[in-house]
């Protein structure tokens, strides 16, 4: 679109290539868009379900599509950004993908809601997180870390859900955001408040407090 009057420029362009064509058990869902300022460049990334090497039907990933700034042509093909659980397990899921561009480090963190339990497990959902390159998309650092740490692990009862990222270019630092369900004191089952979690923009590390609370609706201990 125009940016200043909103008028649609060229044609719909099909971004995601999910499966076959015609084939209804591959989809793409919940976009988000994020751009860069060194390159000129748009990432696309979303959830969806795929058939490419060991993947199956309704096993959701994170995918990824980087767009030129001038005329949204694609670069290159999708790719996979996340890789929770094994291959061929469609309860080990990846959905709700955020993105933030960090120009100081030339670098994009892309942070999504994900099941990365033991095969067939599906049973803690929290916050993970992927640096790519700010040029290629290329993963760099460690593979899809983990953010949250909402109750105890393997718990189906504490979750972590929706994240959402930015980045400061003051102290070179993500903010991740979520909503989640806790049993840190006095919190108890089923009270969902936002958290959140700084991170280093250099190296994807943890800064300051481990999942600091944000919001405080209502009483606490009050589900």
């Amino acid at each position: 679109l125009d940016a200043a009057t909103g008028a649609e420029l060229g044609d719909d362009s099909r971004i995601s290539d999910m499966g076959g064509l015609g084939n209804t058990s591959y989809v793409a869902h919940d976009p988000f868009v994020v751009y860069n300022s060194v390159h000129h460049t748009y990432l696309v990334v979303w959830w969806g379900t795929d058939d490419s090497g060991a993947l199956v039907a309704g096993e959701r990933e994170i995918f990824g599509q980087l767009l030129a700034g001038a005329d949204a042509a694609e670069i290159g093909t999708d790719f996979r950004v996340s890789d929770m659980g094994v291959d061929g397990d469609p309860l080990s899921t990846a959905w709700y993908p955020a993105a933030a561009y960090n120009a100081t480090d030339d670098e994009l963190l892309v942070c999504w809601e994900g099941d990365d339990a033991a095969p067939s497990a599906n049973t803690d959902q929290e916050i993970y997180c992927q640096r790519l390159d700010g040029a290629t998309g290329a993963e760099i650092g460690a593979n899809d870390f983990r953010v949250s740490d909402m109750g105890p692990d393997l718990s189906s009862t504490f979750a972590a859900q929706e994240p959402a990222v930015a980045w400061a270019s003051g102290p070179d630092e993500y903010l991740i955001v979520w909503w989640g369900d806790d049993d840190t004191a006095p919190l108890v089952s089923g009270e969902d408040e936002i958290f959140a979690q700084r991170l280093a923009g250099a190296s994807g590390i943890e800064v300051g407090a481990n999942d600091f609370r944000v919001s405080d609706m209502g009483p606490n201990g009050n589900g």
